[in-house]
């Protein structure tokens, strides 16, 4: 049983448990935790959406990773290691944060 299974069991046996009336307001936050995480969409997902057909992979280099975070960002989840043909590889953004980042750390770049 997965762990959305798991609290939704959770949330049936308690709702009708007359000793638990503290517990409704409770059971009506993780009802809207439950439907957002029903709405999430994995890194999987929003990759192979925004960069269809291109080779990547969810890990970044940890040298990067520490860097851009000496900056200020957690580039973790909103970017991917792309491996297009015939080029080099680099990080890309998936999410809005992570386009927000990479225009920041583009317009930082000294020439």
């Amino acid at each position: 049983m997965n762990l959305r299974d798991r609290i939704s069991q959770l949330l049936i046996d308690t709702e009708n448990d007359p000793y638990d009336e503290g517990i409704k307001g409770h059971n009506e936050a993780v009802k809207e935790i439950l439907a957002l995480i029903g709405n999430a969409r994995t890194v999987t997902e929003v990759t192979e959406q925004t960069y269809p057909g291109v080779t990547y992979d969810t890990a970044l280099p940890q040298q990067w990773v520490n860097l851009m975070a000496e900056r200020g960002f957690d580039v973790r989840r909103n970017f991917v290691t792309l491996y297009p043909k015939d080029s080099f590889a680099y990080m890309a953004p998936i999410t809005a944060e992570g386009i927000r980042m990479a225009a920041i750390v583009a317009s930082n770049i000294q020439e």
